[in-house]
C-alpha cells in the first residue's frame, strides 16, 4: 500500500499537466498549477533557464526525500513470512 502511495503521490502531479495546459493554462493567478506546470513554465513559455533548473532541483529533492520517508515506512511494517 506504501508503494502504491508512492506512485501515486510521484505521477499524481505529471498525470495532471496536460490538464492544467489545455483546460486553465496555470489558472488565475496560478492557483491551478503545480511543479511540473511551473517547470514547463519557466523553461519554455519565458524561457528563464535558471529558474527552470532550480524547480527542477527542488523537484527531485523534494520527491527523493518523500520517497526516502516512505521506502523507510515500507521496511518498518512490511512483513516476511518464512
Amino acid at each position: 500500500m506504501l508503494f502504491l502511495t508512492l506512485m501515486t503521490i510521484l505521477l499524481g502531479a505529471q498525470w495532471s499537466f496536460s490538464y492544467i495546459q489545455v483546460l486553465t493554462g496555470g489558472g488565475p493567478l496560478g492557483a491551478t498549477t503545480n511543479i511540473f506546470y511551473v517547470l514547463w513554465d519557466f523553461g519554455f513559455s519565458t524561457l528563464s533557464v535558471g529558474w527552470s533548473s532550480a524547480a527542477a532541483v527542488i523537484l527531485f529533492l523534494g520527491f527523493g526525500l518523500l520517497a526516502f520517508i516512505l521506502f523507510r515506512l515500507i521496511d518498518r511494517y512490511s512483513f516476511h513470512d518464512n
